[in-house]
């Protein structure tokens, strides 16, 4: 070869060399050479950059020292064989900043003159970005794996004619197969797999919107047993709109639906046993203090129309009589979280209910606080106890009264006695005849104060009679003094004379002391108390402001006291049964109301005048009438002699016994005496004589009077007997035996009168 063909060939590789380095300048991957030992001999800027080196740092340097030897296949000591006998591969690197990147290279070997190899030559390509989304698609299909595999609900892929041909565990065991081979290839269209319901509408549904969601049905397992499921599904199409496959999730929702239908039955159960209640039932909240919800016996129990009329009330204002009962009752379920209380309330038409409330606090949904409470109607129960604590009062006035007639009754019998005995040893001239008589007045008037008591007492209903008012007030002053006490004036007005009214005495006695005992109760420190009589004529024009009061005559009792008196509200109910201003336990509330039905039974009428602090003055009419009062004492009964005949009198009081006996001596019998029943019982059997008539005691110690005529009557069946008692218990004069041998007559007796009965025994005994 000649110099000019060697220059060209020199210009030509130069050339060539030159077309290499700007190729590999411009090339956008690494370009990496390597001597036999696989030591740089040239890294380019691009294979530098992406070690974040420079191209001198790499100069000389093995490439082991640039491998991430815990990510690639490591290499012996002369860096041979990295990729083995491959020219292909991948692999990690790390950079400067100890970072690794993966490259993809691709080597080719590097010949000397002679054909041998000198070293290595690699074209680097940075593929970090692609294996990293590489890893992050494998570990997604492991966790879509790992879901599918693990979800608790049924998942399921379908093609297009609905042949499941891909399902998860969930979906197999929820069905009750045992395997995914067995599911698979089932119809999940048809009844055969699962639906038991047509499903051309889901299908359609799903074909119509792409998807369909949150539809719940019934699904057949295997064995033909049925749950209920929630599923969701959506349609897969390819690039021209035809469907590829359906897919989608299976919740089994059996227990819910199982406790759903539980809880609807429950409060279906629930909601009948409020509904038909017999109690009241409501919730309110707590803050407005107004009804949530009411039952219909509320409803009811209230008087209104519906459930809504309800709802619009305002507790406190509205329902409760007393709003500090409301405040009363909603600040002890806050402060204890339940109360039990009784209140009365207002129904629809202004009537008041006595109720019992039973409450307790709870919460909202919402979170703010409610009041529940049952509610029961105890105004029929509450008129029962005040009728019951009123005849147990009565009762043990009765009692009382019962006990005090005995002994009083004796007292005024032995007064009675001997009164007329010393009567009788006066000539008719004698100026003492007078002093007896005014003794027996007295007595005779004691009496009627003793059976005036006993009727008011015990209630007793005594017919009407003509009488003056007058003398009902005079007869009760003594009793009305005691009753007011010390610090209060009583001041008695009569007008005289007062025309006559027809009415019952006790009752118009009963009519004054309530209204005195009431006025009373107004002047708690102390005033006056007025009670006066007077006529009145009421005109048409009057009546206009009495309703119910008849024009005509009328005699008046008034009744006033300067005491507290009463608010409008108050004065408007004064006459209803139970209600009372006074504390619990010092007033039943019936008192004005007996009042008033005394005088509407008496044809007459009451009014009431009263203001706060300005007192109250009651004023009842009577209808007066144009007759004289009937004079109450009797005239006494003729004495009759006895005729020797023998009386056994038996009484433990010994002044009246000796009295009696001495009367009845000088009347012509023969007279026995016992001072008990068991000494009457041993007198009589010892006597060998007849005995025509035994006169005891009902009320005796060691053996009473009904059981010494008993023990008697059976020896000695030809005996009479006449029974005495000044006590007055029903209970007692029940005991007494109903025969035509047996008188019972009341103490205190009129001796005369006495000789009269006695007299009247015997003889119809002698017949």
């Amino acid at each position: 070869m000649d110099a000019a063909e060697r220059s060209a060939i020199e210009s030509l590789v130069q050339y060539s060399d030159e077309r290499c380095r700007k190729l590999v300048a411009y090339a956008e991957d690494g370009v990496w050479l390597f001597d036999a030992a696989d030591r740089t001999l040239f890294a380019d800027s691009e294979m530098a950059r992406m070690l974040g080196l420079t191209a001198g740092e790499m100069l000389g340097a093995p490439l082991r020292n640039f491998l991430a030897v815990e990510r690639t296949q490591r290499v012996d000591s002369t860096g041979a064989a990295v990729l083995g006998n491959r020219r292909r591969g991948e692999l990690a690197l790390r950079q400067k900043d100890g970072n690794t990147i993966w490259v993809s290279v691709a080597f080719f070997p590097i010949l000397d003159k002679q054909g041998a190899a000198a070293g290595r030559a690699g074209i680097f390509t940075n593929v970090t970005a692609r294996k990293r989304a590489e890893s992050a698609l494998r570990e997604s299909e492991r966790r879509y794996r790992d879901l599918f595999s693990n979800a608790p609900v049924g998942i399921y892929r379908t093609t297009s004619d609905g042949l499941i041909y891909m399902c998860n565990d969930a979906l197999v065991s929820m069905l009750g197969y045992t395997s995914f081979e067995e599911l698979t290839g089932q119809d999940l269209d048809s009844e055969g797999c699962g639906p038991i319901y047509q499903r051309e509408s889901f299908r359609a549904q799903i074909e119509r919107d792409g998807e369909a969601r949150g539809i719940e049905s019934v699904w057949k397992r295997r064995d033909n047993s049925v749950i209920f499921v929630r599923e969701n599904a959506k349609v897969v199409r390819d690039a021209n709109g035809r469907i590829l496959y359906f897919e989608g999730t299976v919740e089994d929702i059996t227990e819910r639906r199982l406790a759903e239908d539980r809880l609807q039955q429950s409060e279906a159960r629930l909601r009948s046993l409020i509904d038909n209640a017999p109690y009241g039932i409501y919730r309110c909240d707590s803050l407005s203090q107004r009804f949530l919800t009411v039952n219909p016996a509320l409803v009811e129990m209230l008087g209104y129309e519906s459930a809504q009329e309800l709802l619009g009330l305002h507790l406190p204002r509205d329902l409760f009589a007393d709003h500090t009962d409301c405040e009363t009752f909603a600040h002890s379920c806050r402060l204890t979280g339940r109360s039990e209380s009784e209140v009365r309330w207002k129904k629809k038409d202004g009537h008041i209910l006595m109720v019992r409330l039973l409450g307790r606090q709870s919460r909202e949904p919402s979170g703010g606080l409610c009041l529940e409470a049952y509610v029961e109607d105890i105004s029929q129960r509450a008129e029962l106890e005040q009728q019951l604590r009123q005849a147990q009062k009565m009762e043990a006035i009765g009692n009382l009264a019962g006990g005090i007639a005995h002994d009083f009754n004796n007292l005024l019998m032995i007064i009675s006695s001997y009164t007329q005995m010393i009567e009788e040893e006066l000539e008719e001239t004698n100026p003492v005849r007078q002093h007896t008589r005014q003794v027996l007045n007295a007595v005779n008037r004691s009496t009627g104060l003793i059976q005036q008591l006993l009727a008011f007492s015990r209630k007793q209903i005594l017919s009407p009679r003509i009488l003056d008012l007058n003398s009902t007030v005079d007869e009760t002053a003594k009793m009305i003094r005691r009753l007011i006490g010390e610090d209060i004036e009583l001041v008695i007005s009569l007008q005289r004379p007062l025309p006559v009214v027809k009415a019952d005495p006790a009752q118009i006695s009963q009519v004054l002391l309530n209204l005195c005992v009431n006025a009373r109760d107004a002047m708690p420190r102390g005033g006056r108390l007025t009670v006066s009589t007077m006529s009145a004529a009421i005109s048409r024009q009057a009546r206009e402001s009495m309703p119910g009061l008849l024009p005509g005559a009328y005699s008046v009792l008034n009744v006033s006291d300067t005491g507290i008196g009463m608010p409008p509200a108050v004065r408007a109910r004064i006459f209803e049964p139970f209600f009372t201003t006074k504390p619990v336990g010092k007033g039943t509330g019936l008192g004005l109301s007996t009042v008033y039905g005394i005088v509407k039974q008496s044809g007459g009428y009451i009014g009431v005048e009263s203001e706060l602090d300005c007192g109250t003055t009651f004023q009842v009419y009577f209808p007066s009438l144009e007759e004289e009062a009937v004079e109450s004492e009797r005239s006494l009964e003729q004495a009759v002699q006895g005729n020797g005949e023998t009386i056994l009198v038996a009484e433990d009081e010994d002044p009246l016994r000796k009295s009696v006996a001495g009367f009845l001596e000088r009347n012509g019998y023969r007279v026995m005496q016992a001072c008990n029943g068991e000494e009457a019982l041993q007198t009589a059997l010892e006597h060998d004589g007849p005995i025509h008539l035994l006169l005891t005691d009902v009320v005796m110690p060691k053996l009473e009077g009904v059981e010494l005529a008993r023990q008697l009557g059976a020896v000695r069946p030809e005996m009479s007997t006449i029974f005495v008692s000044g006590y007055t218990d029903h209970r007692v004069l029940e005991q007494l035996p109903s025969s035509a041998k047996t008188t019972v007559l009341q103490k205190p007796l009129n001796l005369r009168s006495l000789l009269g009965s006695i007299s009247q025994v015997l003889t119809q005994a002698a017949k």
